[in-house]
C-alpha cells in the first residue's frame, strides 16, 4: 500500500523555532517527510532521531551490525554513533517521516521504553492506528499559526512513536469477548473454564490458547485480576465489611482473600481501605 500519497506536501517543519507554553520533557526539534528517497545517509548525528519508513525497503547499519529495512518500520539514529542507511539505489526509493530530538532526550526515551540498545529498528504492526496520527501531525504543522500548535506537535510526535511500538489490534472473537464481558460484570460468580470450553466447541487447551491470544493472560489469571479489581474498588468506595467485600468479589474463603489481596497489592484489605478510602 502506498501510504505516502496523502502526505506529499509534508516536507520539513522546524519546531525548535517556536516557544512552548508548557514545558515538555522532550520537545521535538524538527519533523519532516522525504518522498521517494533515493540516496543513502552516511553520517554521525548530534541528535536522536526516529525515522518511520512508510514505503520501500533497504538496509540499516549501526554499531557494526546491519538490519533489513522492510516498510512499514522505524529506524533510529543515535547521537555520536555513525550510521548508514537507505534504499537499494538507484533502482528503488522509500518514503520516510522523521522526528528529530535533542540528544538530552535519550534518557527520557530509554526510561519510557521507547528505545533500547538492542532495538535500533522495529516493524510497525498497526499502520491503521499510526496513519491517523500522521495525518494529525500533518494538519498541525500546516496550521495557519503553527507557533500556536507547537505544544500539540510535541504530544502528537511522542504519541506517534508510542503507537509504532504497540501490537496490532487482535481480531475480535465474539464468543470469547462476550464471555469476557460477563466476567467483567460478574467476577464473583463461579466459572468452570473446562465446561465453558466444551460449550464453545473447543478443547480446554484450545480455549486457553485462544483466550491468551486475545487477552495475554490465562482465563484464571484474568478472572483473579477482575476479582481483585472489584475488591479494591469496594474497599475504597464503600464501608462494606471486609468479609462481605471478599464474598461479593468471588472469594469464599476470607483468609485466602486476605492473603491473595496482599500478594497482589502489597497491602492488607484493611490497610488498602485506610490508604484509599474515598
Amino acid at each position: 500500500m502506498d501510504y505516502a500519497s496523502n502526505f506529499m506536501d509534508f516536507i520539513i517543519k522546524h519546531q525548535a523555532a517556536f516557544p512552548r507554553r508548557f514545558k515538555a520533557p522532550c520537545p521535538v526539534q524538527t519533523v519532516g517527510f522525504i518522498a521517494k528517497k533515493d540516496h543513502w545517509v552516511r553520517q554521525v548525528f548530534k541528535t536522536f532521531n526516529f525515522s518511520l519508513i512508510l514505503r520501500g525497503r533497504g538496509e540499516f547499519h549501526f554499531q557494526g551490525k546491519s538490519w533489513d529495512v522492510e516498510s512499514p518500520c522505524v529506524i533510529t539514529q543515535w547521537p555520536g554513533d555513525p550510521v548508514q542507511y537507505g534504499p537499494p539505489v538507484p533502482k528503488e526509493t522509500w518514503d520516510e517521516i522523521f522526528l528529530i530530538y535533542d540528544a538530552h532526550c535519550v534518557p527520557h526515551f530509554r526510561e519510557r521504553g521507547f528505545i533500547r540498545d538492542d532495538r535500533p529498528v522495529w516493524p510497525i504492526h498497526n499502520m491503521h492506528e499510526v496513519l491517523p496520527i500522521v495525518e494529525d501531525l500533518r494538519a498541525l504543522t500546516h496550521h495557519l499559526h503553527p507557533e500556536q500548535m507547537t505544544d500539540r506537535v510535541d504530544c502528537v510526535c511522542e504519541r506517534l512513536v508510542l503507537e509504532t511500538l504497540l501490537p496490532a489490534p487482535v481480531e475480535r472473537d465474539n464468543g470469547l469477548h462476550d464471555l469476557a464481558v460477563q466476567l467483567q460484570n460478574f467476577p464473583e460468580k463461579v466459572y468452570d473454564f473446562d465446561q465453558l470450553a466444551r460449550e464453545y466447541g473447543m478443547s480446554p487447551s484450545t480455549f486457553r490458547r485462544r483466550w491468551f491470544d486475545l487477552f495475554h493472560l490465562s482465563p484464571g489469571r484474568h478472572l483473579l485480576n477482575l476479582r481483585i479489581q472489584k475488591a479494591r474498588r469496594m474497599l475504597a468506595e464503600t464501608t462494606t465489611p471486609v468479609g462481605t467485600v471478599a464474598e461479593k468479589s468471588g472469594f469464599e474463603d476470607m483468609f485466602y482473600f486476605s492473603r491473595r489481596f496482599k500478594i497482589e497489592t502489597k497491602l492488607t484489605p484493611s490497610e488498602y481501605r485506610r490508604r484509599y478510602r474515598i
